[in-house]
């Protein structure tokens, strides 16, 4: 039995978005048996709306074959499917896994998440993310003068200090001298990378060049297929979302080729829910490197979750077994007809 579901959780904070900031976050839920899956496309990024993707569930719903050769058009749909599968690993067979001893490598059961910094005032966020043992922080810059977000990244490897890796995403803020500019305002602080630096990609490896930061790839994975930056130097990581760019398996051929390249898969999150982030560490611990901390900390963001007990995440990480253990809480959900 296909059980469709609408939800709605209220955000911590807004979140800014191409349409203006977003108080909750809406999605959907798929449940097949003991399965579930989750298709939630953001505003302003994913290409098809929510009521696309509900149509389109309805329509896979309602398919002949009973959903076992449906191609689904969009992420979010794809990204749903893919969870309540086997082939993909991420319900019945992953959960097996996951709790048989000897079945799954310990470094897999914790996967480590970077924690993510935006606007917040750094002294009370910099407490937080100390406190909660996040051994990585991913804080966003291009938002201010090169000047004032240089000065920021200064201040916050001063009180973290190097026990602390630090990632940057700047989300095609700047010009190549503009980002050169703030490259020499921070070259005393080590890196794992800046996000997508440039308005134009096709500049990154010049920006690695005269810079000597290594990159890591996001909006450009939308644009071209990963072939076409094999050749290019300074890129360290690949950042993958799957509700955006086709589902998990389309995640993990990504990973596949990024992992190829010698690039590091960052698996991120766009605001899921519970069981959308689920999925997304169960692919995290088959596809990524144990150490490369993830990205789901939007997770944090939600002040409710359609799992009970919310997910645990300790030491900045993401406990696999007790994930496992969370079950849906069907009463905060509008079942679809």
């Amino acid at each position: 039995m296909i059980t469709l579901y609408r939800y709605t959780l209220p955000l911590v904070r807004p979140v800014a978005t191409r349409h203006g900031p977003l108080a909750v976050r809406t999605g959907l839920l798929v449940r097949k048996g003991e399965s579930w899956g989750e298709a939630a496309p953001w505003p302003g990024l994913s290409r098809e709306s929510l009521a696309e993707a509900e149509a389109e569930l309805q329509s896979w719903r309602a398919h002949p074959a009973g959903g076992r050769v449906y191609a689904p058009q969009s992420s979010s749909v794809a990204f749903a499917l893919d969870s309540i599968t086997d082939k993909v690993g991420t319900a019945r067979r992953a959960v097996r896994q996951i709790e048989e001893p000897h079945s799954t490598p310990p470094s897999t059961r914790n996967i480590p998440i970077n924690a993510l910094l935006s606007d917040e005032p750094l002294d009370a966020a910099l407490d937080a993310v100390r406190n909660a043992g996040f051994r990585t922080l991913k804080l966003k810059v291009g938002r201010q003068s090169v000047r004032a977000d240089a000065e920021r990244v200064l201040e916050v490897h001063r009180q973290l200090g190097p026990g602390i890796k630090l990632r940057l995403d700047a989300n095609r803020a700047w010009t190549l001298p503009d980002a050169l500019d703030f490259a020499r305002r921070i070259s005393a602080v080590p890196l794992e990378y800046i996000e997508e630096p440039l308005q134009n990609p096709d500049e990154l490896p010049a920006f690695h060049e005269r810079s000597g930061l290594p990159v890591a790839l996001d909006e450009a994975l939308l644009e071209q297929p990963l072939d076409h930056f094999r050749d290019w130097r300074g890129v360290r990581a690949v950042v993958i979302k799957p509700t955006i760019l086709g589902g998990l398996r389309a995640a993990e051929r990504l990973a596949a080729v990024a992992t190829e390249c010698g690039w590091w898969p960052v698996f991120s999150a766009v605001y899921e829910s519970g069981v959308g982030i689920r999925a997304l560490a169960h692919l995290a611990a088959r596809c990524g490197a144990p150490e490369v901390a993830m990205g789901f900390d939007t997770y944090r963001c939600l002040a409710a979750d359609v799992l009970q007990p919310r997910l645990a995440i300790r030491n900045g990480a993401l406990d696999l077994q007790a994930a496992n253990r969370a079950e849906v809480c069907v009463e905060k959900l509008q079942e679809l007809a």
